[in-house]
């Protein structure tokens, strides 16, 4: 039997990068063969009987192949050393028996980018007290709210593969909210100059502070926007306003950042206060953040790029119920493939291991003759396919 294993990736995120590899084998029937060896750049060498010649091409991000092995190995596993992003992997065609009908089990990886497709959305306090020049006060259109939100970008850019797509939007908020800049790409972005009206300066003398309006723009701005979303909200006091009736400043604030994350996929609110908070406002950023890890306190307008970036990415999560798998033989029909298991690599983070459950393919067609089978794997929510097609 014959196996030749191919990562693939969707033409928008990245997938595998492999290390390149020398090899050197027999080649072997069920029952016994020579012994051959395998020696993988950036790999470990290994000494195995070959039973069964596989061959495995491993694809770079969204583009063509860079080397092609054959690799021989024991009826019970078989290795290749890859990875996501130069980072060491592996994957493994697995024989359960060897009888006519022997079970297969197939092991592969998804290696989704944390900025396949991200809305980046900061939420940005232009009230009066802010701009005092103990806080950030803007100088010649420039002020330090405008400089940590670049240095977060810069990070992010310098984080993302070939095929990821960040945009990046901002909402400006005193006693009412508007959208500054609708949702444009990260290039574009970190090469913005602010004109005085996007992150810096005030809306207004004496004006408010009013979460639940940026809240709700924020959510206008965000609801058609496809992948995940994060926002990042920077104050400098306690709400002061609010405009729904019935209610007060801070559950209006609750209310519509919850509102805000019912409605939008995968998104995450980071709060990010300039100055010493109350313990009531402090435990507020909290509740609306869901999580203390996502609350964050700069002193001073100083240390604000510096508190920003410390603010974890959004990561995927996928689980066994996110994967499937389907079976197809060529001159028969499809068949769907159980998956056993999914799990974050535990020598990578950005990896997700996937296992199938143990399966027999169905009969070739043409009796005697090997059929072409292709097992494609697919995580649909983070659009990642994983194929391995192999002569059985």
């Amino acid at each position: 039997m014959q196996f030749r294993e191919i990562i693939i990736s969707s033409s928008l995120v990245a997938l595998a990068a492999a290390c390149s590899s020398e090899n050197s084998g027999g080649i072997g029937g069920y029952g016994g063969g020579s012994s051959g060896s395998n020696k993988f750049k950036g790999g470990t060498k290994q000494e195995i009987a070959p039973v069964i010649e596989v061959s495995s091409t491993p694809a770079q991000p969204n583009a063509g192949t860079i080397f092609e092995e054959t690799n021989t190995f024991q009826a019970g596993d078989q290795s290749i050393s890859s990875g996501c992003e130069g980072q060491k992997a592996s994957q493994s065609v697995v024989p359960v028996t060897q009888d006519s009908g022997g079970r297969v089990v197939i092991r592969g990886q998804f290696c989704p980018s944390d900025f396949k497709r991200l809305n980046v959305m900061f939420i940005i306090d232009a009230s009066a007290s802010i701009e005092s020049s103990s806080k950030d006060e803007t100088v010649n259109n420039q002020c330090k709210r405008l400089e940590a939100a670049k240095a977060l970008l810069t990070q992010i850019k310098a984080g993302m593969r070939k095929g990821d797509r960040v945009r990046v939007g901002v909402v400006r908020f005193s006693t009412t909210a508007e959208v500054q800049s609708s949702l444009t790409s990260i290039e574009q972005f970190i090469g913005f100059k602010d004109n005085g009206t996007t992150f810096c300066n005030r809306q207004a003398e004496g004006a408010l502070t009013n979460y639940e309006a940026a809240f709700v723009k924020a959510k206008e701005a965000l609801t058609a926007a496809d992948g995940n979303s994060t926002v990042y909200f920077l104050t400098d006091g306690n709400p002061t306003e609010h405009d729904s009736p019935n209610t007060d400043d801070d559950a209006a604030a609750l209310k519509s950042a919850g509102d805000l994350k019912a409605a939008i996929k995968g998104s995450i609110i980071n709060m990010l206060y300039l100055g010493t908070p109350s313990r009531s406002n402090l435990a507020l950023m909290q509740n609306i953040a869901g999580n203390p890890s996502q609350v964050r306190i700069a002193a001073d307008a100083q240390s604000l790029a510096s508190e920003l970036v410390k603010f974890s990415f959004p990561k995927f999560a996928l689980k066994k119920e996110d994967v499937t798998a389907q079976l197809q033989t060529f001159g028969a029909a499809a068949m769907a493939v159980n998956i056993a298991n999914v799990q974050v690599s535990p020598d990578n983070p950005s990896m997700f291991n996937y296992e199938t459950e143990a399966f027999t393919p169905p009969a070739s067609p043409t009796a005697g003759v090997k059929a072409k089978r292709k097992l494609e794997v697919r995580a649909p929510s983070v659009e990642l396919v994983s194929t391995t097609e192999f002569d059985y």
